[in-house]
């Protein structure tokens, strides 16, 4: 996609962010939102750092991990029933 001048590489890594508590559900260390995001972990923190202000993550119980917050989930809700879903995007 490199030559796609439209597409915005952050928002594919935020959305790969989000998509990792689908392959493995509950709390997330940043470690493991890297590993499973297939971003480093750099901007696996800022990422989770910007969902987090906006609300689409919470932390953890222990304060460090971190969950899908409630926004999260209306945003996905709202989509499958637009019946609008779309696949994992290709990892990096």
């Amino acid at each position: 996609m490199a030559d796609d001048r439209l597409f915005v590489q952050s928002l594919q890594k935020g959305l790969a962010l989000l998509e990792a508590f689908s392959r493995q559900p509950g709390e997330l260390s940043l470690n493991e939102l890297a590993a499973l995001s297939g971003i480093d972990r750099s901007s696996a923190q800022r990422m989770a750092h910007t969902l987090l202000k906006l609300g689409y993550l919470e932390r953890g119980n222990n304060g460090r991990g971190y969950t899908p917050a409630a926004r999260s989930s209306t945003a996905a809700s709202t989509s499958c029933a637009a019946g609008r879903w779309w696949s994992a995007p290709p990892r990096w």
